[in-house]
């Protein structure tokens, strides 16, 4: 059972940077590495939202400046799921996005940002996250696997 703990732990510590441009997942992806998070991105011709589900990250950034329709499909994966989301646009892509009903897991920031303020917001996001306990058990036998699993949160 210790291997599956490591792997539930590795987990909890993955940042998923959603974006178009490999300038900002380097720049981002630093970042997040400096706060102590392991960097994920999504695979080749796999659309952001997707990966959320490949990735199971603890947090999401998200880059306003693709696609409209992409953009939402992840914000809404990201909160449909409760995981804190960090939303990186525009003054004028912030204003349009504000419209959408959004939880309280969702931060804005603008780029260029200080590492400090960075590191601020993503504590932030994670100290509002609902403390989450999840415990999976994998039994193996004559050529059978089974996954099984639960999860706990805390109702506020």
């Amino acid at each position: 059972m210790k291997n599956q703990d490591v792997d539930i732990r590795r987990h909890r510590n993955t940042v998923l940077i959603a974006s178009g441009s490999s300038v900002f997942i380097d720049i981002v992806g630093d970042m997040v590495g400096e706060c102590g998070f392991d960097v994920t991105t999504p695979a080749a011709a796999e659309p952001s939202w997707l990966s959320v589900t490949r990735t199971q990250p603890s947090l999401v950034i998200c880059d306003c400046t693709g696609p409209a329709s992409n953009v939402k499909r992840l914000v809404v994966e990201a909160v449909a799921r409760e995981l804190p989301l960090l939303i990186v646009a525009t003054p004028q892509e912030r204003a349009v996005a504000q419209s959408w009903p959004l939880p309280d897991c969702v931060a804005w920031l603008e780029l260029p940002i200080a590492r400090e303020r960075f590191r601020a917001a993503i504590a932030d996001l994670m100290a509002r996250r609902r403390t989450i306990m999840h415990r999976t058990l994998i039994l193996n036998g004559a050529g059978a696997r089974l996954e099984a699993g639960i999860t706990a949160r805390t109702i506020s």
